[in-house]
Formats: structure tokens, C-alpha cells, sequence
């Protein structure tokens, strides 16, 4: 899934459901797909741009965004030592 969002081919509308970009969704007749396609913003459309380096971009800000995570969790499981702690004696 992480590479049809970069791709802007599905967008996330919650978490666990997701809606296919108005280019590529169905719909019951071409006319209305037209329309659809026509009040979408230029930023929105797949066919306006680079598709290719976007995609690229918008992948790698995801792998960014999933390290970042990933190494502030392993900071919170870091426990500091704040003083040396005593053996005891085995009997």
C-alpha cells in the first residue's frame, strides 16, 4: 500500500480504508469520469507533471518518515542507568 499512496494512486481516509484516485476509480459512464477528472486541481491529476520523480519523492519522504519513527521508538526502549546497581551476594 505504501507505494500506491506514493504513487497517489489511493489516498488514506482512515486508518484501514483507503479511496482509488478519481482517474482510475469506476464509474457508470465515461461522461461522469470526465467531470470527475475536470474538477480535480492540477496538483491532483496523474497525467499533469512528472509522474516518475514524484512518485520517487513522495516514496522516499515515506521511508524518511517510517526511519524516524523507528529510531525514536528504540529511544523510548532505552532504559538510562542512573546509578550503578549492587550485586548481591549469592549464598
Amino acid at each position: 500500500m505504501p507505494h500506491l499512496v506514493a504513487a497517489r494512486l489511493v489516498t488514506v481516509v482512515r486508518r484501514g480504508r483507503f479511496q482509488l484516485h478519481l482517474m482510475i476509480g469506476a464509474f457508470n459512464d465515461p461522461r461522469e469520469q470526465q467531470r470527475a477528472v475536470k474538477a480535480l486541481p492540477r496538483d491532483m491529476r496523474l497525467d499533469v507533471g512528472d509522474f516518475e520523480d514524484e512518485y520517487a519523492r513522495r516514496f522516499q519522504l515515506h521511508l524518511d518518515e517510517k526511519a524516524r519513527k523507528a529510531e525514536a521508538k528504540a529511544k523510548r526502549n532505552v532504559t538510562p542507568i542512573t546509578s550503578p546497581t549492587r550485586l548481591k551476594r549469592a549464598r
